[in-house]
């Protein structure tokens, strides 16, 4: 591995063997071209980190040659070096650093003073690179988030337009409507909300998280006694669409857990198999040990995922939206949520799943081996 690539552009080959040589006992790879259009394509093709270029050249000299390359945004940020006898005024050197040159050195060449000047651009270049992977990340991130955001906001319009519709109709018509009609749009009202609030409760979870400000507090605990509530609520959520939950969990499973996050992506995992499995369905809740893990299983009887959408349902940017099968809306925020969770842990989580026989999502969590928490 080298440490460095370092194009040398000159039409002397005794120049071009000198400073190569001098190089190549630095454990650098040495590029070579005879002039300045060369210099052009071989920096396009192989993206040196440095480059050392004469000025007088046949074709294109050096200076000609750094304009065009800091023209260019994908070769603008490398570091050139302008080598050259004619270098021997304050003006030709303001000529050549206002075209592009970051640093210069004269010929005849001193190996040390070109082996300082290579370490200076180096750390320059370097820096560059850092400094444009950043941008680029914070780029994607923005653009990720802009997007995302964008999906949240539709998505709280669906229920609150339906809440302010419905509660208009009971306002205006509340003594024409008969007690059927009000309790059916009472019960709509009600749907809508708890939508409207599992989304607004996931978008304040992950901002939470994205921010540090979620408090990670793992401990040894019981499953089924520290997640019965949650299991209570997601079995009364199953029977209201005639769905059956079974619950597989020996009474003394322990997990090491943030006992809020766990429930979280308990939840979640299981709001997401109700959404999509059809009245009459079933979903089953496991968990068994492994080794030095354990394994968290949640497998539906549903309507199956697509295989081109398997590899993305976790991802931010993925534009995954589905419909559930009572036409529930959602972003996939939730299953974003678990995913981040369960990393949190130190953990992993994936799905299987086919078309009209339903989906298995599993996570699994490191085993602590402390004793379990009694408190």
């Amino acid at each position: 591995m080298y440490d460095a690539v370092i194009l040398v552009v000159d039409d002397e080959q005794a120049y071009l063997a000198s400073i190569t040589e001098t190089l190549r006992k630095k454990n650098f790879k040495i590029l070579q071209a005879l002039n300045g259009n060369m210099g052009i394509k071989v920096t396009k093709q192989f993206m040196p980190d440095i480059i050392i270029a004469d000025w007088e050249m046949p074709e294109l000299n050096g200076l000609q040659m750094i304009q065009d390359l800091k023209a260019d945004e994908t070769t603008k940020d490398i570091p050139i070096i302008m080598c050259t006898g004619k270098m021997t005024t304050s003006e030709n050197l303001d000529t050549a650093l206002a075209a592009g040159a970051c640093d210069y050195i004269r010929k005849p060449i001193d190996p040390i003073e070109l082996t300082a000047r290579i370490n200076s651009a180096l750390h320059l270049s370097k820096a560059f690179k850092k400094i444009n992977k950043q941008n680029d990340e914070l780029i994607q991130l923005n653009n990720t988030k802009d997007k995302f955001f964008s999906l949240i906001a539709h998505d709280l319009k669906s229920p609150f337009q339906g809440l302010l519709g419905f509660s208009e109709f009971l306002t205006s018509g509340y003594e024409t409507l008969s007690d059927k009609e009000k309790k059916e749009y009472i019960s709509i009202i009600g749907e809508l909300s708890k939508s409207a609030y599992k989304l607004l409760d996931n978008l304040l979870t992950w901002s939470g998280m994205q921010r540090g400000k979620m408090p990670f507090n793992p401990r040894n605990i019981s499953l089924l006694s520290e997640l019965d509530a949650t299991f209570t609520l997601l079995k009364q959520t199953a029977l209201n669409k005639q769905i059956e939950i079974e619950i597989c969990i020996e009474d003394s499973t322990v997990a090491w857990a943030d006992i809020d996050m766990l429930s979280a992506i308990v939840r979640n995992l299981v709001s997401n198999s109700i959404k999509f499995t059809k009245p009459g369905g079933k979903i089953s809740i496991s968990a068994i040990k492994l080794e030095n893990k354990l394994r968290f299983c949640v497998n539906d009887t549903g309507v199956g995922i697509k295989k081109d959408m398997l590899g993305k349902i976790f991802e931010l940017n993925s534009n995954v939206r589905t419909i559930g099968t009572a036409n529930e809306a959602g972003t996939g925020l939730g299953l974003i949520l678990c995913k981040e969770m369960v990393e949190k842990h130190g953990g992993t989580i994936s799905v299987e799943s086919e078309q009209g026989k339903g989906s298995m999502f599993s996570f699994e969590l490191p085993i602590n081996l402390q004793a379990p928490n009694k408190n």
